[in-house]
């Protein structure tokens, strides 16, 4: 999936919640802090939040965890980077 893809399945819900794992939440929020630097933190907390409610977890939510990995998730950002460099360079965001 295209990260524009991405957005659009979290924010309209069409995306499977189950397949919203720790990379995918990476990459979402990396999208947006890249393309909308100045709505992407509400964006992004809006966004899962709203699907932790669809997929009946919202107790699944957490806005200081969030919030502390788009702090995390902006410190590695690079400008005009695609996601592939991103991955590789940015691979402690990864290991869980």
């Amino acid at each position: 999936m295209i990260e524009h893809e991405l957005v659009d399945a979290v924010e309209s819900l069409t995306i499977d919640p189950a397949a919203f794992d720790h990379e995918t939440h990476i990459r979402f929020a990396w999208t947006l802090l890249r393309d909308d630097p100045d709505g992407a933190r509400e964006r992004i907390s809006i966004g899962i939040r709203r699907l932790a409610a669809h997929a009946d977890a919202p107790k699944k939510y957490d806005e200081a965890l969030t919030l502390n990995w788009i702090s995390r998730i902006s410190e590695h950002l690079r400008p005009d980077e695609d996601w592939s460099s991103f991955r590789r360079r940015a691979e402690d965001l990864f290991a869980k």
